[in-house]
């Protein structure tokens, strides 16, 4: 990627205006120099009275479409605990750890994960803790609703864990919730098939379609259907821990269950896009934006002004945001928290009661 990098999110972008030559734009391909990094992994179990065989795998963090060897490294640990792979292109990955897993029972491995930073040095201090993987259990419940609209909603829910940060090749753990409410992760109802329990990690707890997690390509607002369409998450608990607005942090089997409720009175935003001369502005982007720990980690609202500059966002979760509303934007762009930097100062803080409308009229950013 222009000008040197192997990572699509360091690449610099190139605006062409119209009849413009743009020269200079040169590309350097030359060869990057590996590192070798050395680590130790710890707590391996032992199998049939020995330590059981152990590998490590890096995968990068970001997005790379042609992945080479040297961004792809993997080591089979020794006896001692420590491992080496010897190159390693420069780069953040997420290092994996796995021992005792087979293919006749991959769900009763231990697995471990760290974060790694290489640069044009060698790395030689990178520790992975094992532990065995866990399950989760929970109910969702809603409130106020009668029996019958309850089953039909409880049943059109998953819960889902997402890594945070998100790592790449990491399993959903996604489950439907049973028509009482209860759930299981892994789900015990899988018959036969073994699936792998949870590894040790930070969690964002996610309940689709009600609250998922971003989709930077979403070009049209997505519709809920009619049974869920006046329902919000309302409050997520492990215990007394609020795991809604925050991580979810497994670092053993969790004594407690989660409880999930779903609030069915959501509030709604209206009002007017107007333009630097106080003119209604027509087919602006306008995006609702989390102002508490969901920014960033789940899908936002958006729609688009009329002919008038009026908008109306429905059925919007109680709480506070902030208001955007754009000329031109990327879809899922205001997902992206440096393109943001720029535009903080231009939003407009929202709070949504519970069972109300709010009001708000937010002046457009224009194209440059």
């Amino acid at each position: 990627f222009y000008p040197g990098t192997t990572d699509p999110q360091m690449a610099k972008a190139i605006e062409v205006q119209p009849g413009a030559v743009i020269k200079g734009i040169d590309v350097d391909a030359s060869a990057v120099r590996t590192s070798r990094v050395r680590g130790r992994v710890l707590g391996i179990p032992a199998q049939g009275g020995q330590l059981a065989r152990t590998t490590v795998e890096a995968r990068p963090l970001t997005t790379v479409f042609n992945i080479t060897p040297a961004q792809l490294p993997t080591a089979v640990v020794a006896p001692d605990g420590t491992f080496e792979m010897p190159y390693v292109a420069p780069g953040r990955y997420v290092v994996t750890a796995r021992a005792g897993s087979d293919a006749r029972n991959p769900g009763s491995d231990f697995i471990g994960r760290a974060v790694m930073d290489v640069y044009s040095s060698d790395v030689a201090n990178v520790v992975i803790s094992l532990s065995a993987r866990m399950t989760l259990s929970g109910r969702v419940v809603i409130e106020g609703a009668a029996p019958a609209a309850a089953e039909r909603a409880l049943s059109s829910l998953r819960v889902a864990l997402r890594t945070d940060p998100l790592l790449p090749n990491t399993t959903n753990n996604g489950v439907v919730v049973n028509v009482d409410g209860p759930f299981a992760m892994p789900d015990p109802a899988v018959g036969t098939q073994i699936v792998p329990g949870i590894p040790a990690g930070d969690y964002r707890i996610l309940v689709t379609p009600l609250l998922e997690p971003p989709t930077p390509d979403e070009v049209i607002p997505p519709t809920l259907p009619p049974v869920l369409q006046n329902l919000y998450v309302k409050s997520v608990r492990l215990g007394d821990v609020d795991v809604l607005n925050d991580r979810l942090r497994l670092q053993g089997q969790p004594r407690d269950s989660l409880t999930i409720v779903i609030g069915t009175r959501p509030g709604s935003l209206e009002g007017r896009v107007i333009d630097d001369r106080q003119q209604p502005s027509q087919g602006a982007t306008v995006v609702l934006i989390h102002d508490n720990g969901l920014r960033y980690r789940v899908n936002e609202r958006f729609t688009f002004s009329d002919t008038a500059g009026r908008f109306e966002i429905p059925n919007v979760a109680p709480g506070s945001y902030i208001l955007f509303a754009w000329e031109s934007i990327t879809p899922g762009a205001w997902q992206d928290p440096e393109l943001m930097r720029s535009f903080e100062s231009r939003g407009i803080p929202v709070r949504i009661e519970e069972g109300a409308k709010a009001s708000m009229n937010v002046r457009m950013i224009e194209k440059n």
